[in-house]
């Protein structure tokens, strides 16, 4: 029924969700390839900060049936964001795409250089600030925002983030 109904009445978001339902079922069908095909498609709709995106990403890792093509994928993100660092979609694919593959500190490592060398790139910075709290690596974390504060001190709500990470370090007396 899912496949059979239409996208005509449905919103842009209902529109995803269908697409990534009917992605799973085909999955579950053991049907990969349509699978993947649909879920390129939906990748291809969503911008680079979409808050689906890295759901989408890690489902799409997820019905690539060897090793092989996932890191095929990888190295074709890595190529597309080494042909244009400063382009954010590029870095979000290939930092979500790491993640997708359970390899978080590479992921990092990407959105840490891109949003040091582009600052201003709130997508790439505040994904990297994410990862980096969801890792609880507050070291890691304060010597990132000290390293955009250089950049842009005027940054208050950086500042913040960083005053909370101190006091989380037992800093007190530098918060």
């Amino acid at each position: 029924a899912l496949y059979w109904a239409g996208e005509a009445n449905l919103g842009p978001e209902e529109q995803i969700e269908r697409q990534i339902l009917l992605a799973r079922a085909e999955s579950e069908m053991d049907d990969r390839a349509a699978a993947g095909k649909r879920l390129d498609q939906v990748l291809e709709r969503l911008a680079g900060d979409h808050w689906r995106r890295p759901e989408v990403l890690s489902l799409r890792v997820s019905v690539i049936a060897n090793e092989e093509e996932r890191d095929e994928m990888i190295e074709s993100a890595r190529v597309r964001w080494q042909e244009a660092p400063g382009d954010g979609e590029a870095v979000m694919r290939f930092s979500d795409l790491l993640l997708a593959a359970n390899r978080s500190e590479e992921a990092l490592a990407v959105l840490r250089d891109a949003a040091l060398a582009a600052p201003g790139s709130t997508a790439v910075e505040e994904r990297a600030l994410s990862l980096l709290e969801t890792m609880s690596d507050s070291g890691e974390l304060r010597t990132f925002l000290e390293s955009i504060l250089d950049k842009q001190p005027e940054r208050v709500d950086l500042r913040f983030r960083l005053v909370k990470v101190l006091f989380r370090l037992g800093k007190d007396a530098e918060a």
